[in-house]
């Protein structure tokens, strides 16, 4: 592919034969010109693939790549679902809805053992960034605010996520 040429369909369709490193970058691609749903199926491969090779890293990377192109595309639940697995929970909306379920996940995160491996990567971070988002995004605004509160007073590890947190929470008092 030839830089400022627009690639033709099929140089960026992702087949299970690619490696890990070239699912994603096609993931990127796609999600770069607007084929959300042909980015999130690109890096669902790459998951696949990279948890296949043991690089749990990287796979979660490109999980929180999948829900970063359903978020953009308004798929709020579905971006919630994909985001969830990697802090350890399964349904968005059990997590809304059930108090058991929410009591549970906010103890998970305010606990200083839990939120120290919740918070052990720049990419963790952003994931809680953005499933901060998408609790806003879908009314929650406390579950939003207190994710981005808990990643504001413990961002010492990471201080160029910062700003970035901060945008987010003028963003939730702005709605």
């Amino acid at each position: 592919m030839v830089i400022g040429v627009k690639p033709q369909t099929g140089e960026l369709s992702c087949s299970a034969t690619l490696s890990p490193e070239d699912l994603s970058v096609r993931g990127k691609a796609n999600y770069e010109i607007g084929r959300f749903d042909e980015a999130i199926n690109c890096w669902q491969k790459s998951v696949a693939a990279y948890r296949q090779h043991k690089n749990e890293a990287e796979a979660i990377n490109n999980q929180i790549n999948q829900a970063q192109a359903a978020f953009a595309m308004g798929l709020y639940p579905r971006a919630c679902n994909i985001l969830l697995p990697i802090y350890r929970e399964k349904d968005c909306f059990l997590i809304i809805q059930d108090q058991d379920k929410r009591k549970h996940f906010s103890e998970k995160i305010e606990n200083p053992e839990g939120l120290r491996k919740l918070l052990n990567s720049p990419t963790k971070i952003a994931g809680l960034r953005l499933l901060a988002n998408v609790f806003r995004s879908l009314g929650e605004l406390d579950w939003s605010y207190q994710i981005l509160v808990l990643l504001a007073s413990n961002n010492n590890s990471f201080p160029e996520q910062a700003g970035a947190i901060l945008l987010d929470l003028g963003n939730i008092f702005r709605t």
